[in-house]
C-alpha cells in the first residue's frame, strides 16, 4: 500500500519533500498520511461525519418499488409496514424517500386527472 510505504520512508528519516517527490504527490498529502498514522496508528479511513440516516438507501428503494406496484398506498400504510419490520420513521421521511425516487403524492395524480378529464360534471367535463 502506498500509505504504508510513505510511513516507512518517514520512519527511515526521509523528509516530507523527498517523500513527495519520490511518490509524485503533494507535500500536504504526505503530511496528512503521516499525521493520521501518528494519531491513530493506522491508515484506515475515519468513519463518516454527519447525521445517521433513518432509512437506508436499500429501504428507500424498497418503499419506492412498493409504491410503484400499488400507487394508492398512503404514507400511513407505509409507516405501519415499516414499523412492523422494526423501523420507526416519520411521515416526512417516507415522503422524502418517495420524492427522491421520483414518486409524488396522489394529489398530483388527482390534479392531472382533473386537467385531462375535468371534474366529471358531465360527459365532456361541462
Amino acid at each position: 500500500m502506498l500509505g504504508k510505504t510513505i510511513v516507512e520512508a518517514h520512519n527511515k528519516g526521509e523528509s516530507y519533500t523527498a517523500i513527495s517527490k519520490h511518490f509524485t504527490m503533494s507535500i500536504t498529502a504526505v503530511r496528512f498520511i503521516i499525521a493520521q498514522y501518528k494519531e491513530t496508528n493506522s491508515l484506515r479511513n475515519k468513519p463518516g461525519c454527519g447525521r445517521n440516516r433513518n432509512m437506508s438507501r436499500t429501504l428507500e428503494r424498497k418503499v419506492v418499488r412498493d409504491v410503484s406496484k400499488k400507487p394508492h398506498t398512503s404514507a400511513k400504510m407505509i409507516i405501519a409496514d415499516l414499523a412492523s419490520s422494526g423501523v420507526n420513521v416519520s411521515r416526512n421521511t417516507v415522503v422524502r424517500a418517495l420524492h427522491h425516487g421520483e414518486r409524488r403524492g396522489l394529489l398530483c395524480v388527482y390534479r392531472l386527472h382533473i386537467f385531462l378529464y375535468g371534474r366529471g360534471l358531465g360527459a365532456h367535463g361541462e
